[in-house]
């Protein structure tokens, strides 16, 4: 139910607010989707969260890792269909998940007993490109027992929306002696996110008036040239945070400060409406039907008459990282290493207003992008024998969007305070010496490929 909410959430804010506003005042619309796809595209690193106390001391090291992409493409329909009301029916529904090319240069010189380095990494990134078509919007109310509305047509709505994350790391590990360490690096974090999306609907039909015997019928006939509506924006921030680790014998603690970006840029939107709709609130003006048969009124809806909306939204976009501490227990000269991650904060983001326009028609974006996932307790065992890499262990993940709280509780047989727990299982395999190829799989949670080249100097 949930996943139908939002289609008619965005729907409304797309434009089509006219059959979601008016099944408040009237009575449920039913929208049919023949055909609907969307792929999202992501990649996410595991290069962040290298442990700075790990660094070489006594031989430089480079290191260039690139995913490899694969695609799972799954029939959705059925799920829809299930969780669907009389109001969305989406019987052919397709959903791909693509992984994106990403990849990190990665480079530590021994240097004053210790080790400089530096590393440019793409953290994660999200694509998401959706299109409707071969739909049929329906409308078939009473109004107040005087007459009828009834309404088809078709819409195609192609979606487009793109977010990238990257780092600039640079940092110096101290060996004072042997069994003790001392690191601190600093990341610049950059954030860039596109949309932009295109809004063509063709809406047909009439409104019949009864009065006694007789009667009075409407045309309406809104083509898609009168109602077609786009989107295009822009946005791009950057903050620093800086981490810190200190190791004694077998004992590491590595903290990881949290930060707050804000990225500037702005969103243009331009739709139309039929004029019996408010443009600014999706609502519409009037639902008693004596006023379809104002003359005014009556002269506008055989014209087709539209009210066109421009917007430019300055509101920034901010994005929370948490911070997060790790302790870790090596055993066995560090070929195993078992640790413990707390989390404090969430990974999300969400709009600021720009409270310096004062407009009573200014699109309201609060609520508009607020999301925020929630990791934490994640417990690792990793095995390293040289050539060949292990990784078991287990976290705790939920979500929340605008009001849902708590999205993924109820998915996991075994939870901890209402959070999902999920596993992790990643393995490596390394060949040669001073140059090695990597190759890791990760399984668990998120299925990735890497290959790379390491090579020591």
């Amino acid at each position: 139910m949930r996943i139908i909410q939002r289609l008619k959430q965005f729907i409304a804010t797309a434009g089509l607010g006219l059959f979601f506003a008016a099944s408040e005042a009237w009575s449920q619309p039913l929208l049919f989707v023949g055909q609907a796809d969307a792929e999202f595209a992501g990649a996410a690193s595991y290069e962040h969260w290298r442990n700075p106390l790990k660094r070489p001391v006594d031989f430089g090291l480079a290191n260039f890792n690139v995913n490899i992409p694969f695609g799972i493409t799954a029939p959705l329909g059925q799920v829809l269909v299930n969780a669907s009301d009389s109001a969305l029916v989406l019987p052919g529904f397709l959903g791909k998940v693509q992984q994106r090319i990403n990849g990190s240069i990665d480079v530590s010189v021994p240097l004053f007993g210790g080790a400089a380095f530096f590393s440019i990494q793409e953290n994660a990134s999200l694509a998401v490109e959706a299109s409707i078509g071969d739909a049929q919007l329906h409308l078939d109310t009473a109004l107040s027992d005087a007459g009828t509305v009834r309404m088809e047509g078709g819409l195609r709505l192609p979606l487009l929306f793109q977010m990238d994350w990257r780092s600039f790391t640079f940092g110096y590990t101290l060996q004072p002696k042997p069994g003790i360490r001392l690191a601190f690096q600093v990341h610049k974090h950059t954030i860039t996110s596109r949309a932009a999306g295109e809004l063509k609907p063709d809406i047909a039909g009439r409104i019949l008036v009864a009065s006694g015997e007789s009667s009075t019928e409407i045309p309406i006939d809104y083509t898609h040239d009168k109602l077609a509506g786009e989107l295009h924006g822009f946005y791009q921030g950057s903050v620093w945070s800086p981490e810190i680790g200190i190791q004694m014998g077998p004992f590491s603690l590595q903290s990881r400060m949290g930060a707050h970006l804000v990225a500037k840029g702005e969103l243009e939107a331009n739709y139309a409406v039929p004029f019996f709709i408010d443009p600014t609130t999706l609502e519409t003006r009037f639902s008693e039907p004596d006023s379809f048969l104002a003359p005014d009124n009556l002269r506008k809806m055989l014209s087709s008459e539209v009210v066109e909306k421009h917007y430019r939204i300055h509101d920034r976009i901010a994005f929370e990282m948490p911070q997060s501490h790790t302790f870790s227990v090596d055993f066995a000269g560090g070929i195993y290493v078992l640790s413990y991650t707390k989390i404090y904060g969430n990974l999300g983001t969400y709009v600021i207003p720009d409270t310096s326009v004062q407009d009573s028609v200014t699109l309201n974006t609060r609520g508009f992008i607020d999301a925020q996932l929630t990791p934490d307790n994640i417990l690792l065992f990793n095995t390293d024998l040289g050539w060949l890499r292990i990784q078991l262990g287990a976290f705790t993940l939920n979500a929340d969007y605008r009001n849902s709280k708590n999205l993924l509780s109820g998915l996991s047989p075994v939870e901890i305070f209402g959070d999902p727990i999920s596993p992790v299982l990643n393995t490596g395999f390394t060949w040669g010496k001073a140059v090695a190829f990597n190759l890791d799989l990760m399984i668990l949670p998120l299925p990735a490929v890497r290959t790379g080249l390491r090579y020591g100097f």
